[in-house]
């Protein structure tokens, strides 16, 4: 059936994995960097939970006489930047997605 549909003398892959390899081919940078992408969306949630854990627990050892901004600015600081890198990634996914027309 698939010969029918692609008029071509290539011979198609066998199997499932490397049929859909096949047509990835063509687009293999947009591939990578959607993989990428998805992998970064997927450690925010690690690295947000142990970095407010790590704000909770310098926060719970401040006394009186230390400043508490410095103290909490760097965990803080990666805290936003770690959701700001969050939102480009998801940003870029749905780039890659209308860019590719992968609906």
């Amino acid at each position: 059936m698939i010969q029918h549909l692609y008029s071509s003398k290539k011979e198609f892959p066998k199997t499932l994995f490397f049929l859909i390899l096949y047509f990835l081919r063509p687009h293999r940078f947009m591939v990578y960097l959607l993989i990428l992408c998805a992998c970064v969306s997927g450690l925010y949630g690690v690295i947000n939970s142990n970095l407010l854990k790590i704000i909770i627990d310098s926060i719970e050892n401040v006394t009186p006489s230390h400043i508490m901004t410095s103290t909490v600015l760097w965990p803080a600081l990666f805290f936003i930047i770690n959701f700001e890198i969050h939102n480009l990634s998801w940003r870029r996914l749905a780039f890659i997605n209308q860019k590719s027309n992968l609906k």
